[in-house]
């Protein structure tokens, strides 16, 4: 197929981001700040420190949030935080943005290593798929910075395969490193990066492979993963064991995990409230069969059509041996299949849609490369395209009916729609708070700026205001009931639909 010119490639490809940018802006809004997703705000947010710090000379340094989750966001904020504040624009704007680079990065990296229609084809997937949309507005898996990492490292290393330029080979490990560092999960995809490339690969692997190389691929990535290797030898290797105290997930929740992302469905219910007024169950039976209740009804038709795509893509795959996107396309299957074995195996990981996504971008890739293949091999060029109208036009309609759901029906108790409310509210009492459910701390500090005291529920005591979420919205049972049968409601807080969402107590009257 003959090249396009550099501007026929890009003039299109800047208003497909362009597109997505107005389509994230439209969602940025909509529901309030949820508490992962301003886990990276913690450092700022009435100065509470975090799990690990460096001290350099007067200041404490953020290193580690949680022991498998580093500061990297924290650190790219500082100057964003210091300019504008904190607040929902401020925290989700930055990494819609960074999406965008993310569509720009990997379809320049596909324009070289395959053609401008594959790469415009996969960026049309990639851009509207709903998962992929969503979450990088809220970002609370992390999720933003690990896409961006993988199509950085991805596109470095490709350069020092086409170049030979070993510069190019410590850029890609650099990153490689600070991914790690920022959420560990990212060494399961740099391993199975690694598979794929020994088996696609195998020749020509073994001249990348010699001393020289590897000795620069270890000391990049030791450089960039340093503070997470740091971390570990002062504390006796606390990422490396943290999965002892994660939950484990059952491999049937982990693959119905996988399939409601690759048909778009996996934040109906979970995020966006899929009909007025529901509740979904919170507590009560074993997580596994909760989440098997949440996705057992939709109210989405149609969801996306990427899953049945990449079934008919691997049915294909045989008869595309002679093509030149073969390689790529099995070096994908092999990486997405690698990475999916991983996540089952692992205690909690694939167990929500923030960790699914972290196969992305490879089912666009494969869809996208799987039918113009076959359309060129059957001599009709267009045909990909109209592949590509009916996957587009099927994100577009399940991305209208999240945004309609959403004005409509507000958000799940994960994902309220109310902290302005309570802020106001919380801000008229001019008390101390206590936060006696998951959920409600992050939320109310950035709505207020900050300004609102937290204190620890122990001891009960007068001069307190205790804020926990009403029946129906409580997620951690064990602890929330414990106290609210010491404790006298005082008020209701509803969220922006009006149902009755945080319950504000205060110790009761002695007798």
């Amino acid at each position: 197929m003959p090249r396009q010119s550099p501007l026929s490639f890009r003039l299109p490809l800047l208003a497909l981001i362009l597109a997505l940018l107005a389509i994230e802006i439209s969602f940025l809004p909509m529901p309030s700040i949820q508490e992962d997703e301003a886990l990276f705000a913690t450092p700022y947010l009435n100065s509470h420190l975090s799990l690990y710090t460096w001290t350099i000379g007067h200041v404490q340094v953020p290193v580690m949030l949680l022991t498998y989750i580093g500061t990297l966001k924290s650190w790219i904020y500082w100057p964003i935080f210091k300019l504008w504040g904190i607040n929902a624009w401020s925290i989700r704007l930055p990494v819609c943005l960074l999406s965008l680079l993310t569509i720009w990065i990997f379809a320049e990296f596909l324009r070289w290593t395959t053609n401008e229609t594959v790469a415009l084809l996969t960026s049309l997937l990639l851009a509207t798929d709903a998962p992929f949309v969503i979450t990088n507005v809220f970002d609370w898996g992390p999720v933003c910075l690990l896409l961006l990492s993988t199509v950085l490292f991805l596109c470095f290393f490709q350069r020092f395969i086409a170049h030979g330029n070993r510069s190019w080979l410590c850029a890609a490990f650099f990153v490689a490193g600070m991914a790690s560092w920022y959420k560990a999960l990212f060494l399961v995809l740099v391993a199975a990066v690694a598979l794929s490339c020994l088996i696609v690969f195998g020749l020509r692997c073994r001249e990348w492979i010699q001393v020289r190389n590897v000795s620069v691929a270890i000391l990049s990535f030791t450089i960039g993963a340093a503070p997470l290797i740091i971390f570990n030898l002062t504390r006796k290797g606390p990422t490396f064991t943290a999965s002892r105290d994660l939950p484990a997930v059952g491999a049937g929740e982990k693959l119905m995990m996988l399939r409601h992302t690759l048909d778009g469905r996996a934040l109906e219910h979970y995020m966006f409230r899929s009909i007025p007024g529901e509740r979904i169950q919170l507590i009560g039976a074993p997580l596994e069969k909760l989440v098997t209740q949440w996705y057992s009804q939709t109210s989405f038709h149609p969801a996306s059509l990427l899953l049945p795509a990449l079934i008919l893509a691997l049915l294909a795959l045989p008869f595309l041996r002679s093509s030149p996107l073969f390689r790529p396309i099995l070096f994908c299957w092999i990486a997405f299949a690698a990475m999916e074995t991983a996540m089952v195996l692992f205690r909690d990981a694939g167990a929500g849609p923030h960790h699914t996504l972290l196969l992305y971008p490879a089912p666009q890739f494969i869809a996208a490369a799987t039918a113009w293949a076959i359309g060129d091999k059957m001599h009709r060029p267009l045909a990909a395209w109209s592949v590509a109208v009916v996957l587009v036009s099927a994100n577009l309609w399940l991305l209208h009916s999240y945004y309609e759901r959403g004005k409509e029906n507000g958000f799940s108790a994960y994902w309220t729609d109310g902290a302005e409310n309570l802020a106001r509210v919380v801000a008229g009492q001019y008390l101390p708070v206590a936060i006696l459910d998951w959920g409600i701390q992050s939320g109310l500090q950035v709505e207020t700026h900050g300004q609102i005291p937290i204190v620890a529920p122990e001891p009960i005591r007068p001069g307190v205001l205790y804020v926990g979420h009403c029946a129906g919205f409580v997620i951690d049972e064990s602890r929330s009931v414990r106290y609210q049968q010491l404790l006298r409601e005082e008020r209701r807080v509803t969220d922006r639909h009006g149902a009755p969402l945080y319950c504000l107590y205060e110790m009761q009257d002695r007798p």
